[in-house]
Order: C-alpha cells, then sequence, then structure tokens
C-alpha cells in the first residue's frame, strides 16, 4: 500500500488493487479487418443516393421552394454536406423517405410529406423545422447526432405496417 500513496497527498491510503497486464492493444485501424471493402460500401451508397429524386451535394445557400415531388423514389429530397440549405413551400409523396438531410443551419419549412413510408431524417446536422407535417407514413422523424429546433410538427394518420401499401 506504500506504493500506492502519494507523498504530497495527506490521506493514507487504506485499500488498493494490483493488476497485472500480460497483453495491450489499442484496437487501431491498422489491426482491424475491414468487413466490406470501401470501394463496395461507396458503390452501394451511390445507387441510393441516384434514387433520390432531388439530390444536393454540398451546396452552400441551396434554396429549395414550391416544388412537388411524386413517385417510388428511394428519397425524395437528400441534402448532404449542406450549409444555409433552405427548404420551403415543398410537398413530397409516396416515396420511401420524404427527405434526407445532412448539414449545417437548414431552415425547413412549410413541408409536407405524405405517404411515405418514413417521413425524414436528419444526422449530423443543425437547423429548424417549423410547419412542417408528416400524414400517413409508418414513421415520422428520425434525429441522429444532430441539433434541431421544432416549431409547430404535426405527424397526423400515421398508419400501422398492415395498414401501408
Amino acid at each position: 500500500l506504500h506504493r500506492l500513496s502519494m507523498p504530497q497527498y495527506e490521506a493514507q491510503v487504506e485499500r488498493g488493487i494490483l493488476i497485472s497486464i500480460d497483453a495491450f492493444d489499442w484496437n487501431c485501424p491498422q489491426h482491424i479487418t475491414p468487413r466490406f471493402p470501401l470501394a463496395e460500401i461507396e458503390e452501394l451508397f451511390a445507387a441510393q443516393l441516384a434514387q433520390s429524386a432531388l439530390y444536393l451535394n454540398g451546396s452552400p445557400l441551396a434554396e429549395v421552394r414550391n416544388n412537388k415531388i411524386s413517385g417510388a423514389y428511394a428519397t425524395g429530397l437528400t441534402g448532404y454536406g449542406m450549409v444555409d440549405g433552405v427548404v420551403t413551400n415543398n410537398i413530397i409523396e409516396k416515396c420511401g423517405q420524404g427527405l434526407y438531410w445532412v448539414g449545417h443551419n437548414a431552415m425547413i419549412r412549410q413541408l409536407t410529406i405524405r405517404d411515405c413510408s418514413h417521413g425524414m431524417t436528419m444526422t449530423s446536422a443543425s437547423g429548424a423545422l417549423e410547419d412542417v407535417t408528416f400524414e400517413r407514413c409508418l414513421s415520422g422523424y428520425h434525429h441522429g447526432g444532430a441539433t434541431a429546433q421544432f416549431t409547430n410538427v404535426v405527424f397526423r394518420d400515421m398508419l400501422d405496417s398492415w395498414q401501408f401499401a
């Protein structure tokens, strides 16, 4: 116990645990075998993004206003790497997902997402949602690693899986 005491600390050590370490590993990427090759992941991701009706990538100050997106798209509107983007007065319907957004300082307002399997996802993003309505979707909103302010967000007539056609 004497080895565990500190001369500058007045308290007396009463108990201690000694641990013997036989091996040590930092879990660095050099020793981790990737489960999927990066090229394969990029190919799968690119295919999904290509299925967006409207796909914006790294477009600062983009404005998406007064549009209607309808159809069997994987995602109606995708904003990726966006800064200070505005999505105003849009309708997205009958897509797999209405809106997917990654970026900073987004203003998403007067948006209606209806008859989509999933309404909206914000990841690694910040911004405000105002007057957003989700109608007849299986799920409304997924929030991951994002900072958002919600004002007048409405979930109306959300469906159970057996009701979704």
